[in-house]
């Protein structure tokens, strides 16, 4: 979420809108359950998680 507020501007292009809601679907279907067996949405998550968090420190997001 951090780091998606950074990528999305105000201004942000019909591209950028689009990539966004299906990134939003996407991971809101792996949360519900319902993709959790969907390579895709695994592979889209893990590829997030690598390549999405620029210049976003993980640690002060932990949970203790």
């Amino acid at each position: 979420m951090e780091a998606g507020k950074y990528w999305m501007a105000p201004d942000a292009g019909f591209i950028r809108r689009m990539i966004q809601g299906h990134i939003g679907r996407q991971v809101g279907r792996l949360a519900s359950g319902a993709a959790t067996t969907s390579r895709y949405s695994r592979g889209l998550l893990r590829f997030l998680g690598r390549h999405g968090m620029r210049g976003i420190d993980p640690k002060q997001y932990t949970i203790r």
